[in-house]
């Protein structure tokens, strides 16, 4: 499964790679004396032409599947999917640490009242009481949220999974020289 960075970055990737090939489609074509533009190489052209197309409609496609996940994630305020994970792994762990901590509760009480409670009634003594409505609180509100959540990450992964991946490298880092003006320099020249 892809999460959008990726997406993001192979949408670009093919950008760049339309740009490129719409300018080596002049390496098939030459102009006369009189303006007219005569094919050389006509196979090839066809060739960049059809890789062109199918990298627009791959775009297109890849730009809906972007939108869908976004559109998704936003409903839950969430970047990404793999934020999504990781907001679902913190609620069910917060859940497991409030029954933890409510059996815990229960248990050091228990010892240092079991002349007055029972594992029945422990329940009932104030200060257990408040701990556990407490508790009880936080996984009410971590489970309504896991509620969101979970159809949430169910349906990022569907849309996710119609993304169709170009195959092309992804874009590598600037390396041509950037002119330095007198304005980068902050006036040093």
């Amino acid at each position: 499964m892809e999460d959008i960075d990726v997406i993001v970055a192979d949408i670009e990737t093919c950008q760049a790679q339309i740009k490129r090939l719409q300018h080596r489609t002049i390496e098939c074509v030459s102009i006369g004396a009189t303006g007219k533009l005569t094919v050389t190489d006509k196979g090839r052209l066809e060739d960049l032409n059809a890789e062109i197309d199918r990298l627009k409609d791959l775009s297109t496609h890849n730009n809906s599947v972007l939108d869908q996940l976004e559109e998704t994630l936003g409903k839950v305020s969430l970047p990404s999917i793999t934020a999504l994970e990781k907001a679902i792994r913190t609620s069910d762990e917060k859940i497991t640490s409030c029954k933890t901590g409510i059996s815990r509760i229960s248990g050091d009480y228990l010892r240092h009242e079991a002349h007055n409670y029972t594992l029945e009634t422990i329940g009932q003594h104030p200060k257990v009481k408040r701990e556990v409505e407490a508790r009880e609180q936080t996984i009410a509100a971590e489970t309504e949220k896991l509620n969101a959540l979970r159809p949430a990450l169910d349906e990022a992964v569907a849309i996710a999974a119609e993304f169709q991946p170009s195959g092309l490298q992804p874009m590598p880092a600037r390396t041509t020289p950037i002119a330095l003006t007198r304005e980068k320099l902050g006036g040093l020249i």
